[in-house]
């Protein structure tokens, strides 16, 4: 297998004049740099970019952990996340995950073994002390409200729009209003249940554990009447 040395040595140049070219480097004459690129043509040399990776320090690759590709949310979350690393000359490594920890753990492992730069968490299983353990490996966003020094946060505020919403049906006479989940136990359905109890508890409405509707809808109100 052709290397660095070996295409030095064909194009007549030095290691350094070779290693310029490929990291695209400007203080190269044009006569040189025809040369190299005439003998990486010639052996069909191909840069081993695990060894650039490790020699830089970055991969330029974010993974992106997410329950869903075809869920409509998700999938506006994901074009916006890749807008803004194309701009910034990021590729995106997806990991659909069905809310399963242990596909989720595989981001994580190749964070930490630097095969990634970060990880963005769109919705996530892994408890938050788990995901702690993996911040000195790099950076891990989360898109929900979170008060921590170890992530950065981004976030809707959830309570108030669901509050909003809430108020916005009881303001056009409607009383059994419910609202649709997907799980129970993530953390902003456990801020939607805070929400619509408050919201019942404010306008003295009762409690109707039917009204709250497990569907693979998320973040929808509906009015039952």
């Amino acid at each position: 297998m052709t290397n660095i040395k070996d295409l030095a040595k064909r194009a007549g140049v030095s290691v350094t004049t070779v290693s310029r070219v490929l990291n695209h480097h400007p203080y190269v004459s044009e006569a040189k740099r025809i040369k190299v690129e005439r003998a990486i043509d010639e052996t069909g040399y191909l840069q081993n970019m695990n060894a650039v990776h490790l020699s830089k320090g970055k991969t330029n690759v974010i993974g992106v952990i997410l329950p869903f590709l075809d869920h409509p949310y998700f999938a506006q979350v994901l074009i916006g996340i890749s807008e803004k690393a194309q701009a910034k000359g990021q590729t995106l490594m997806l990991f659909p995950t069905n809310y399963d920890a242990e596909k989720e753990q595989e981001a994580l492992l190749m964070l930490r073994q630097k095969q990634l730069d970060g990880v963005i968490v769109c919705s996530r299983v892994t408890p938050l002390h788990v995901l702690e353990d993996y911040v000195q490996y790099g950076p891990i966003v989360l898109l929900e409200q979170r008060k921590s020094d170890q992530f950065s946060s981004v976030f809707v505020d959830h309570q108030d729009v669901f509050n909003q919403a809430l108020e916005y049906l009881y303001q056009k006479g409607h009383r059994n209003i419910g609202y649709t989940i997907y799980r129970r136990n993530g953390t902003h359905s456990k801020v939607r249940e805070e929400t619509y109890r408050a919201f019942l508890a404010r306008h003295d409405l009762p409690f109707n554990k039917d009204y709250c509707l497990m569907v693979p809808c998320i973040w929808k109100i509906v009015s039952m009447c």
